[in-house]
């Protein structure tokens, strides 16, 4: 059951463009097929500054990512609806 939650906790999502795991921890972690040829680029230092810059810029990438995303959803749902507007001067009267 592990091996599900690991292949799910990878897995590149729409609304982020980024798997959980990466959002979480920086970079995906290695499977084995990774191990093949292993290349060090900006994600995988061992400077603790740099690994935070590289933390919140991601950070900050997930969030207009999914703020574009609900612009979108808002934007097709709210395509068919009428802007409804009340006029506050209206007196109630109870009878």
């Amino acid at each position: 059951m592990s091996f599900i939650e690991f292949a799910y906790n990878r897995i590149v999502f729409f609304t982020t463009k980024f798997s959980p795991f990466e959002i979480v921890y920086g970079c995906n972690p290695l499977t084995p097929l990774d191990l093949l040829s292993l290349h060090v680029d900006e994600r995988v230092s061992f400077d603790g500054n740099k690994k935070a810059h590289v933390d919140k810029y991601l950070h900050i990438k997930v969030q207009q990512h999914i703020e574009k995303i609900n612009e979108q959803h808002a934007f097709k749902t709210n395509k068919r609806r009428k802007k409804m507007v009340f006029d506050k001067e209206i007196e109630f009267q109870c009878i």
